[in-house]
């Protein structure tokens, strides 16, 4: 073969080869061409659902900071009530003191009471003691009209000598 054919063979093996190339390359462009379209659908697809995510999240955030705002007033209102009970025990701490100081009084005058009822007991045994000896006594003498009778019989025995 000569150099002429040669050169034309590959000539037209260049042309086959460009024309195949171009049919490629279309062929590619139209793939590339299907893939950025279904990209772009499947992009589309994606943002919706991180839409409806964000929007669900907004939701669940806006709650909680609704319920975070509700515990927090919750938590004032408990603050406000903790102060209250913290006043109220300083005021019954020093009632208690009082109290304290009273119950000492107390069992310091219960103390002199218990001595003085120890000396009344003894005071008391005395006058019964007291009472009986009256008593032995008093059956011992005469009374009032025993006495009147007494005299009159005297009486009349001394007028009978």
């Amino acid at each position: 073969m000569s150099v002429k054919n040669k050169i034309k063979n590959t000539k037209d093996d260049i042309q086959s080869l460009k024309t195949e190339f171009k049919k490629h390359a279309t062929e590619f462009k139209k793939q590339a061409q299907e893939i950025k379209s279904e990209f772009k659908k499947q992009t589309k697809i994606i943002l919706r659902h991180f839409r409806v995510l964000q929007e669900d999240s907004d939701s669940k955030i806006k709650l909680i900071a609704e319920q975070h705002g509700s515990i927090v007033d919750k938590l004032d209102q408990h603050t406000v009530i903790l102060e209250n009970h913290t006043e109220m025990i300083g005021s019954l701490k020093e009632d208690m003191e009082i109290v304290k100081q009273d119950v000492g009084v107390l069992k310091e005058d219960v103390s002199v009471l218990k001595q003085d009822v120890g000396v009344l007991k003894e005071d008391m045994e005395i006058v019964k003691q007291d009472v009986g000896s009256i008593k032995h006594e008093l059956t011992q003498k005469v009374d009032r009209d025993e006495f009147i009778v007494l005299e009159k019989r005297v009486g009349i025995v001394e007028l009978k000598l």
